[in-house]
């Protein structure tokens, strides 16, 4: 199993040396979890697509990537390979986490993989060309960072649609988490 000593490794490496930084790295999602959130997305997007060819797993807060990576594991293991044409797209806020996100797919064999640097709760990212054509989501957003109405008051009906009362009508901040859930 080659693909988890390598994704597992890489993960320790990158939570070793940035675990200090907590813009960058502190809360990385354990294995176990991203392992099962791929199977399970796998599952799932199978008996959702049934005829159309091609797949858009998206990670918006994609870190390093474990989730595009294991996700790329999965299907390449699977059937569905031979089916559909996948499309892997991750965003992170942190320029070196991007980096290290695309290293991390190079080095499961994923080289068109499109990562990048944004923010994926502010207009004009990357990951603003995907929206409305992701058929998958996995993540695990981050948590601890806060954003005044001020700053999501423009496009908060297009980006956050059950926040949007709120976001209009408030001088105040949002958690991170929150306003994550709601734009995925």
């Amino acid at each position: 199993k080659t693909f988890e000593i390598l994704n597992e490794a890489f993960g320790h490496f990158v939570r070793d040396n940035f675990r200090n930084n907590i813009e960058d790295a502190q809360y990385m999602t354990p294995p176990e979890v991203v392992d099962f959130m791929c199977e399970m997305g796998l599952e799932e997007s199978d008996m959702l697509l049934h005829d159309r060819k091609k797949l858009v797993v998206c990670d918006p807060s994609c870190g390093v990537a474990s989730f595009l990576a294991q996700f790329y594991r999965c299907w390449r293991q699977s059937d569905l390979n031979n089916k559909r044409e996948l499309t892997l797209v991750g965003q992170d806020k942190v320029d070196r986490m991007a980096r290290l996100g695309k290293l991390n797919l190079l080095l499961f064999g994923s080289a068109d993989a499109n990562v990048a640097r944004g923010n994926s709760l502010l207009v004009g990212s990357e990951l603003d060309k995907y929206m409305g054509s992701c058929d998958l989501i996995l993540t695990n957003p981050p948590f601890g960072a806060r954003f005044h109405t001020t700053e999501l008051a423009m496009h908060s009906l297009k980006f956050f649609p059950c926040l949007h009362d709120f976001i209009q009508s408030s001088d105040g901040y949002i958690d991170s988490e929150l306003l994550f859930i709601d734009r995925y």
